[in-house]
């Protein structure tokens, strides 16, 4: 059984690392932790006090067993959150698409999944056989399936 708080530490850590949540954000986490608790853990004051230096730890150390899938479909949904309104560009979700593909953590379609699929359309626009315009039709199609699930995303992150 997975524990939701860690795959919330998994998930802000991934985000972080893509650039998609801010440490800020993972505080007003650790802010809503310590409300709604009698009596915190060390763990939700250390993510309620969180900084950049030492959010890669913190959130390491969030007791509990994550769930791979969930972490990377919420990733994906914060992808999809920024990409829409401009603040993800083509490399970052590149970089997110290729690494969970390596990872085995996409959905498949057709045999495949879109990280494979858009990182062979990166290359075609690096050497000119593909237009930016066509890799930006790919990825808004890529990410249709998270539009949807943006409801998913916690209350403490921006959209």
């Amino acid at each position: 059984m997975t524990d939701d708080n860690k795959n919330l530490a998994e998930f802000a850590r991934l985000a972080l690392a893509y650039e998609l949540l801010t440490v800020s954000e993972i505080r007003q986490w650790g802010d809503l932790l310590l409300l709604s608790s009698d009596d915190p853990a060390n763990w939700m004051i250390e993510v309620s006090l969180i900084n950049p230096e030492n959010a890669y730890q913190v959130l390491k150390a969030v007791p509990g067993r994550s769930d791979d899938r969930r972490t990377a479909e919420l990733t994906c949904v914060i992808l999809t959150v920024r990409w829409k309104s401009g603040q993800a560009d083509i490399h970052t979700v590149r970089r997110v698409g290729w690494d969970f593909h390596l990872l085995e953590l996409l959905p498949e379609i057709d045999q495949t999944d879109w990280g494979v699929v858009l990182e062979v359309e990166c290359e075609g626009l690096s050497e000119g056989w593909r237009t930016e315009s066509e890799v930006k039709d790919l990825i808004n199609e890529s990410l249709a399936q998270y539009q949807a699930l943006a409801t998913e995303l916690p209350d403490w992150v921006e959209v």
